[in-house]
């Protein structure tokens, strides 16, 4: 399955991943998430992991499960090597992975990436052990649609509804699902609403360019949702939304 993603962006983001809100607030929602379900010894998959974030995030908590990675880059693939250095990566597609194969999988936002994504989440089901769990995060709300968007090779933003569809029909149970960066939305749209009005395209980096107050202010109310989440509390709107899923 081909991604869309561009691996220019790897570079831009390295140097970011550990103090900008978004990317720090967002690890601790989905570790917290995936937690539970990765047990020792249990085999969990980051599909599309790109310079391993969260699988770091993982290793931190000396859980004992059996990391991999994929991704179609391979620079990224080097990059996250040397973060998890006990991680198992792999450089491709899904294709090249056995069917049946792991207990749990994480697709974080990935799926907006691939264009046909029904085919995507049916070949992720059969890598799947029966009773597996699927954690997956995607851009939201059609009517967030920006150049940030497609200058980040995204081909939808989603709806709750079409993602719990599309699971569904390929042979999923949603138990849970969530929005999150919901303090920070109204920001979010002003930020599209500038961008709609200005002409050229628009920069991915532009988005890092954020005063450290101001840094530490959001990413105090993305930890305060995360708290929220935590104790089982589904958000009704927000940036991102957050699936999890069992292979029925």
């Amino acid at each position: 399955m081909e991604s869309s993603y561009p691996e220019s962006q790897y570079e831009q983001i390295l140097s970011k991943e550990d103090r900008y809100w978004w990317f720090v607030g967002r690890r601790n929602i989905i570790v917290n998430t995936l937690k539970s379900h990765i047990q020792h010894g249990a085999r969990f998959i980051d599909i599309g992991c790109g310079t391993g974030y969260i699988l770091l995030g993982l290793s931190r908590m000396k859980i004992g499960a059996l990391l991999f990675g994929i991704d179609m880059h391979e620079s990224a693939i080097q990059i996250a090597k040397e973060r998890v250095p006990e991680g198992i990566f792999l450089s491709g597609g899904l294709d090249g992975l056995p069917k049946s194969g792991f207990d749990a999988i994480g697709l974080f936002d990935v799926l907006e990436h691939i264009q046909d994504d029904q085919t995507a989440l049916r070949k992720i089901s059969d890598l799947l052990l029966p009773g597996g769990v699927l954690v997956l995060t995607v851009p939201q709300h059609s009517w967030l649609w920006s150049k940030t968007d497609e200058s980040a090779g995204h081909y939808r933003r989603y709806a709750r509804k079409e993602v719990v569809s599309k699971l569904e029909k390929s042979g999923f149970k949603v138990v849970y699902t969530t929005s999150f960066v919901m303090v920070a939305l109204p920001l979010m749209a002003a930020s599209r609403w500038l961008e709609i009005n200005n002409q050229g395209p628009a920069r991915i980096e532009k988005q890092f360019e954020i005063n450290s107050l101001a840094n530490k202010v959001l990413l105090a109310l993305l930890l305060f949702e995360g708290l929220l989440i935590r104790y089982g509390i589904s958000l009704p709107i927000g940036g991102s939304l957050m699936v999890k899923a069992e292979k029925r």
